[in-house]
């Protein structure tokens, strides 16, 4: 008989995870300041935190993007591996078959 090789799950390290929150609050939430008084540099302000927080948002969706892209790379991987395992298999059967 042919030996197979077949991985263990509890072998397999997961991909790293990132927690997700749950909600994304916008930065109004965290900011007190209102754009009715007329103070053009608390507005300036209050943009420019609001800008970094967006980055900061941008930043953190293209990482998991970049994440999920290679989870999926793996996956697809692993697939093929698992639908060639009975085509080897068959391939062993029909050896035997011709002797």
């Amino acid at each position: 008989m042919g030996d197979i090789a077949v991985e263990n799950p509890a072998n397999h390290v997961p991909p790293h995870k990132k927690a997700a929150p749950s909600t994304i609050p916008t930065i109004d939430h965290f900011e007190g300041l209102s754009t009715d008084g007329g103070d053009d540099y608390a507005t300036l302000k209050k943009l420019q935190r609001q800008l970094e927080y967006i980055q900061l948002q941008e930043e953190y969706i293209k990482d998991e993007q970049r994440s999920l892209k290679r989870e999926l790379v793996r996956a697809q991987e692993e697939i093929k591996r698992i639908q060639s395992v009975p085509l080897v298999i068959g391939q062993f059967m029909e050896a035997i078959d011709q002797k």
